[in-house]
């Protein structure tokens, strides 16, 4: 062996002697190596003796103009090796297509279509705690209601906290609040009305999930209104929507899943590895119901594939026009109304011929945020358009407004201030009042093609029972609220009095 390379390697293993030995208990009753002791000794001479060769030593590498920039630096590197680990320990938990979402961490909007148990909550809950392992992130948790957002998440944040070994340093499920102690949160909230939707207003967020997605009510103002303008403090913030496929068509959901300013995961229950045999249980769950496997429902909510819930559309088969004939003579025009506050307005003007039982739907106008002037407004524009329909067989006086009974000041108004012909409807019975227009729908009576009574028709659904499928005479008022269609039902009560069948 040359004589250069004998000495690099005679040097090598003395170092690594030293080392070891150095790293050794100083004595057995001793936990503290040789080496601490010695610097211990060294730190202790240089406090005793600033002037000594060893205090002037130390102080030439201590005392430097960038000191705090170097500690900043060094205290930087170790807490992102803390995230990144804590981010690992989260990753090594979910399973690929879990995996997909939280690795694409360049995609700023992003929207999760999956099945029932495909661990989607499980997900979002992980990636919120993992966003907030940056310190000072706040998070937002959206459900359709608070107490559905505590249910499905709360604990799993807490449990997923605790897994990771991220401190929490307060948390209140009655007030919605996870708080960790790196200046991080999240916050739960529920979205059942627009009251409720409002409160969130003002705050400011790293990412914000909205679980259930197609599911939540006035979805386009929770997003565009609320949500959006809460996530422009940060330039890295992301916006995630999750839910399994709707049930009806038109949701901001289904517009995300498939245009371009979203980014689609999409997985179902045979994908989660935690589900075991989960073909064999689809299989279960189908034969429980008394369907088949390839039945729409099992496809949406088990195969996380689009099938809108036509079954239990509650104006199914309704029929449409283009243009009202010029043959058609109507002699009764009745107006409905549907108040919301909270909600929209409805009105909806019908042309009747009672004698050949013919009917359209001619005036359509939805909107909210309105006072009463506005309201009073549109019902003056449905009774000059009625009045020319009217004109074709003369009787021109046949105009009744009939009006949702929760508000009876604006009724009141109409009549007793602005002459209006305007009364309350007939609201008993209404199960069997919306078979009727359902039925009259499907036989004389026809609503604009691409109206707002058609878009309504489309998204109008009867409820199911959770345990059998079954389709229930109640209106899913959770899934869709209907605001013309109950405008329409209103008018409808009239002609159904005037024909005898109250």
């Amino acid at each position: 062996m040359p004589a250069k390379l004998t000495n690099k390697y005679i040097r090598a293993n003395a170092f690594e002697l030293i080392r070891e030995g150095l790293s050794q208990p100083a004595s057995k009753s001793s936990k503290a190596t040789y080496l601490e002791k010695y610097v211990d000794k060294l730190m202790k001479e240089a406090l005793a003796h600033p002037e000594s060769d060893i205090g002037k030593l130390l102080a030439k590498e201590i005392i430097v103009p960038d000191l705090m920039e170097k500690l900043d630096e060094e205290t930087d590197k170790l807490m992102s090796r803390d995230r990144d680990f804590l981010e690992y320990r989260i990753l090594k938990q979910c399973f690929e297509a879990q995996r997909n979402v939280l690795l694409d961490n360049k995609i700023r909007r992003k929207v999760l279509m999956t099945s029932r148990r495909a661990g989607k909550t499980n997900l979002i809950a992980r990636y919120m705690v993992s966003l907030c392992a940056q310190p000072n992130t706040p998070c937002l948790y959206i459900h359709t209601k608070f107490s559905n957002a505590i249910d499905q998440c709360y604990k799993l944040v807490l449990d997923i906290s605790k897994e990771v070994e991220m401190k929490t340093i307060r948390a209140s499920s009655s007030e919605g609040i996870i708080e960790f102690a790196n200046g991080s949160k999240i916050d739960f909230r529920g979205n059942s009305n627009k009251a409720e939707a409002d409160k969130m207003r003002g705050g400011k967020y790293r990412g914000i999930f909205i679980d259930e997605a197609a599911f939540q009510c006035n979805m386009k103002y929770l997003v565009d209104d609320v949500c959006s303008p809460m996530l422009m403090d940060y330039v890295d913030s992301v916006l995630v929507l999750a839910s399994t496929p709707p049930r009806i068509p038109g949701t901001l959901f289904e517009a995300a899943v498939h245009g371009k300013e979203y980014k689609l995961y999409s997985w179902d229950m045979t994908m989660n590895p935690y589900i075991q045999n989960a073909e064999d249980e689809i299989k279960r769950i189908a034969d429980s119901k008394g369907i088949s496997i390839d039945d729409a429902f099992i496809k949406r909510e088990y195969r996380g594939l689009e099938f809108f819930d036509t079954e239990a559309q509650v104006f199914k088969g309704y029929q449409t026009y283009d243009k009202i004939p010029d043959d058609f003579k109507p002699d009764h025009v009745y107006i409905g109304n549907d108040y919301g506050w909270a909600a929209y307005n409805a009105i909806i003007g019908v042309a009747v011929d009672m004698k050949k039982h013919e009917g359209y739907v001619f005036f359509e106008e939805k909107f909210n945020h309105a006072d009463v002037t506005a309201i009073v407004e549109s019902n003056k524009r449905a009774i000059e358009a009625g009045k020319k329909l009217l004109l074709r067989s003369g009787t021109v006086g046949n105009i009744d407004i009939y009006g949702d009974t929760s508000d009876m000041s604006i009724l009141y108004e109409m009549y007793q201030k602005h002459g209006l012909p305007a009364h309350q409807c007939y609201k008993y019975d209404k199960d069997e009042a919306i078979a009727k227009l359902a039925e009259d729908l499907r036989k004389w009576l026809k609503v604009p093609e691409n109206g707002v009574c058609a878009d309504e028709f489309e998204k109008t659904l009867y409820k199911r029972d959770e345990a059998t499928d079954a389709i229930l005479p109640e209106i899913d008022d959770d899934q869709f609220h209907p605001d013309a269609a109950m405008a329409l039902l209103y008018a409808s009560r009239q002609w159904t009095f005037d024909e005898g069948n109250i």
